[in-house]
C-alpha cells in the first residue's frame, strides 16, 4: 500500500484554527489600520471569542507561514 491508497481509507485529520475562515478579513481589517482590539470586536459579532495574545499569535504565525513558503530569490 502506498501513501495514495492509504488517504483514500481514511480522513486526514485537518488542523485547522477557528479563525482560518476569517483569515481574508483578518488581513483586510489590519491592511486598513484597525487594531487587534478592533479585529476582537469584529471576531467576537461573529461569535468568535478570542484574546488579543491569541489573535495576535495566530497572525504571527500566519506571517511565518507565508515567509517559508516564499521562495528565496
Amino acid at each position: 500500500m502506498n501513501a495514495d491508497e492509504f488517504l483514500k481509507q481514511v480522513t486526514p485529520a485537518a488542523q485547522r484554527s477557528r479563525l482560518a475562515p476569517y483569515g481574508n478579513d483578518i488581513a483586510k481589517l489590519r491592511d486598513k489600520g484597525c487594531s487587534l482590539e478592533q479585529v476582537c470586536q469584529f471576531l467576537a459579532a461573529n461569535g468568535v471569542q478570542i484574546t488579543i495574545a491569541g489573535l495576535s499569535k495566530y497572525l504571527r504565525k500566519q506571517t511565518e507561514k507565508e515567509t517559508s513558503s516564499t521562495p528565496a530569490h
